[in-house]
């Protein structure tokens, strides 16, 4: 793609989207000695990016949709159906030549799990599949969700030492593998035995189960597909792009090589420039199928480039949002070997009595650091109260799905039920997030607390479960409580049965503190947001700031040096590097264009840190914000908003809660 012709697509797309100019972001590219203008992949999802598309003129164009698997608003990607016919000769061309690097071609039969575009519509994924047949690839439509028995119907059709591709995302292959019984297992497999069998995994579980590693995958595809002669594949794709990547190796290790019309970047969008080769950047494109939308887009990934063509995916942005009960599923599915669940061994000459110095002074043994010693003892001040009878939790068995992003969510719920009888509790600690990084962190702290809090009631019998999914057949509970997103909430609710089991649910919090600048301490308020490296369920999205407001300059000024010290201070007790070097770009990137379109001083209203952002508009009047829509996903993790008190009817679906709340708070009646 010629670089006017994106100066003219630019052009255009801002005159049919005025707004979108503040989201361009300039990159320099040293090989082509100039700049060209990217956007965020996230303006798919918040703005109309099309050339000629009207609401009128709908019939003539063909919609994909992102898959939404984090519940929000998915990204809309537009084809008129001349681009379509563009599209489809390009993706199979790439396609074929992918088959062509690794011995097979059209004749190769390819066993899809990906439904047709009749039954997934507006899928990108299900497009390609079905295009791929309509050019006469050998495609076999494989309907998993009916029965598993359709695969090996489908695989006994294949002559002996054939060549086989099975195609399908990681869900698909890990159903298949993990949730067939043994005597087709054994059949299936088999079939395997007599192929040479080509994977093809396009990654994505869709919320429905456990995440899992690369290494992880692999090594669950290997012992499933049994051939001797197996190639593990991955395809690289997503509704916003036209084009697609896929595997350079046999056995998939990250790196993919695009088709003819991608091309790869590794980019530092703070620093506005490509980077060299094998440093690691954002991952961007430049797409030349997206010539009706906008072809130069920069990803979340993140990852390097190798060559012109080809480039290496190390994981997510830890732009996505880790702060509080962000555990989101959608649907119930095991895909582990069933989990044994882990009696804790009681310590007989530990008092029976609740000591919160006892407790750190054992942590600290345990080697926890010294800010989340810290940040227990204030979150935990409140456990050595005394509570109010509850005789609902009495010889009761309960299950708590604890929320991942920090190691106390449970503790609370713990020590009240065991206080009041309840004969065992299940504690439980998801791992559906692979792009959260203090993952291994907060579970090690987390069975580290459990092991030291169940001393204390020797009457309840206290389990672990180490395994990675959340499935369990929740009314063997009298009890189950969870922490989540709505949609968690919902979609494991219609798994209990309330008449055997009572579900208590605690929902995702966008929490905000209202701060008279006279009263609060600058510093002080900066400690407090930033406690479990502010990705408390509490952890304040915004600060409503009240007081004179001659003086607000002055108190905003300290609290960012303080907010961001606090950070750093935080991220030499071992944060990964990731973190501290992609931190915010995203999330930075996308305000910055708000508050040009709002057509203030981005200098002013953005104060970036080498680890923390806050947004000040506390300045600014509701008429002045009236057009104004902040993400609070954003919050969080070193990211706040700074209002004026007078927005607070604005945002009315903010709670106003304690950030460490007593245990009081916690106590569930009937």
């Amino acid at each position: 793609m010629e670089l006017s012709f994106l100066k003219n697509q630019k052009q255009k797309l801002i005159e049919r989207i005025p707004s979108i100019q503040h989201y361009f972001i300039d990159i320099y590219i040293p090989q082509f000695s100039e700049t060209v203008s990217f956007l965020p992949i996230r303006c798919f999802r918040d703005f109309t990016l099309h050339l000629d598309y009207s609401a009128e003129n709908e019939r003539n164009y063909n919609k994909f949709y992102s898959s939404g698997s984090t519940g929000n608003k998915p990204s809309t990607h537009i084809f008129s159906y001349d681009a379509l016919k563009v599209y489809e000769k390009n993706t199979c061309e790439g396609f074929l030549d992918f088959l062509q690097r690794n011995q097979l071609d059209k004749s190769t039969p390819l066993l899809t799990f990906i439904p047709p575009v009749e039954i997934w519509k507006n899928s990108s994924l299900s497009a390609m599949l079905s295009m791929f047949h309509h050019q006469e690839f050998n495609i076999i439509f494989c309907n998993l969700d009916e029965s598993f028995e359709n695969a090996l119907v489908c695989l006994k059709k294949i002559e002996n030492n054939s060549s086989c591709i099975i195609f399908g995302t990681s869900f698909h292959h890990f159903m298949l593998a993990n949730l067939s019984s043994q005597e087709f297992k054994e059949r299936i497999q088999n079939e395997f035995k007599r192929l040479n069998l080509s994977i093809i995994d396009t990654g994505g579980t869709k919320g429905r189960t456990q995440a899992y590693t690369l290494t992880e995958s692999i090594e669950v595809l290997k012992s499933f597909y049994t051939s001797a002669n197996l190639s593990i594949f991955s395809e690289y794709g997503m509704c916003e792009l036209g084009s697609q990547a896929w595997s350079t190796h046999k056995i998939h290790d990250g790196t993919f090589q695009c088709n003819k019309t991608l091309k790869p970047f590794s980019v530092s969008i703070e620093a506005n420039s490509v980077l060299p080769i094998n440093e690691l950047g954002f991952i961007a494109f430049i797409d030349s199928i997206n010539y009706e939308s906008y072809a130069a887009i920069i990803t979340e990934d993140i990852g390097l480039c190798l060559d012109t063509n080809k480039f290496r995916l190390i994981g997510r942005g830890p732009d996505s949002s880790i702060k509080g009960c962000s555990l989101n599923v959608r649907g119930f599915f095991n895909f582990e070997s069933q989990t044994q669940k882990l009696l804790i061994e009681i310590n007989k000459q530990q008092k029976n009595i609740l000591n919160l110095k006892d407790i750190l002074f054992q942590l600290k043994e345990k080697d926890w650091n010294s800010f989340a010693l810290e940040d227990l003892a204030k979150t935990l001040e409140s456990i050595e109260c005394k509570l109010e009878k509850d005789l609902s939790y009495q010889n009761k068995n309960m299950l708590i799905i604890s929320a991942a992003n920090t190691p106390i969510a449970w503790v609370f719920p713990y020590i009240i039920a065991a206080k009041n009888g309840v004969s065992s509790v299940t504690l439980k600690i998801p791992s559906l997030r692979l792009d959260d990084y203090y993952s291994g962190t907060v579970r090690k702290y987390t069975e580290d607390l459990i092991q030291v809090i169940a001393n204390y009631f020797p009457l309840t019998k206290t389990y672990i479960d180490p395994g990675k999914s959340i499935a369990h057949t929740f009314n063997d509970y009298d009890i189950v409580l969870t922490f989540g997103s709505e949609e968690t909430l919902t979609t494991l609710s219609k798994q209990v049965n309330s008449n055997i089991t009572k579900f208590i649910g605690k929902g995702d919090i966008k929490n905000s503190l209202l701060i008279n600048i006279h009263d609060n301490s600058p510093k002080k308020i900066a400690q407090s947001i930033s406690l479990w490296n502010g990705r408390g369920c509490l952890t304040p999205v915004v600060l409503f700031l009240s007081g004179n407001e001659i003086e607000f300059a002055n108190w905003i000024n300290v609290f960012t040096q303080e907010f961001e010290n606090e950070f750093l201070e935080r991220t030499k007790q071992n944060e990964p590097e990731i973190i501290r070097k992609f931190c915010h770009t995203h999330n930075t990137a996308f305000v910055t264009g708000q508050i040009k379109e709002l057509g203030m001083n981005i200098n002013f209203a953005i104060l970036r840190g080498k680890r923390t952002c806050v947004v000040n508009l506390a300045q600014y009047s509701v008429q002045d914000l009236k057009y104004f829509q902040p993400d609070f996903n954003f919050g969080g993790c070193g990211f706040i908003y700074l209002l004026h008190q007078s927005m607070r009817d604005k945002f009315k679906n903010l709670q106003s809660l304690s950030i460490l709340p007593n245990i009081h708070d916690y106590f569930e009646k009937n």
